[in-house]
């Protein structure tokens, strides 16, 4: 399953949680100091797109293995995220 990060989606995502930082709002700012040369998306809302691509009404499911989640290499405005889904075995934890 993919998703391509479009600037109005995480512009309206950065405005609802607050997160004004620079380096994911000011394309400019982005550009002249940031090190990677242009503005990021913000990590919160990466892992929210990504969850939602898997997300089913399942009212058994869990979301076991957040803790595991690393962000490897950055995410920018335009590029396309993949979230894999593996279905495990159904044991009481």
């Amino acid at each position: 399953l993919r998703r391509t990060m479009a600037e109005g989606d995480s512009h309206l995502f950065n405005t609802l949680v607050l997160d004004i930082h620079p380096y994911v709002q000011d394309q400019m700012f982005a550009e002249r100091e940031g090190i990677f040369g242009r503005r990021l998306v913000a990590g919160a809302f990466v892992f929210s797109a990504g969850l939602g691509l898997v997300a089913t009404n399942c009212v058994n499911a869990f979301s076991y293995g957040y803790d595991k989640l690393r962000f490897i290499k950055p995410v920018f405005i335009g590029d396309t995220i993949y979230s894999i889904r593996t279905n495990m075995a159904k044991r009481p934890r």
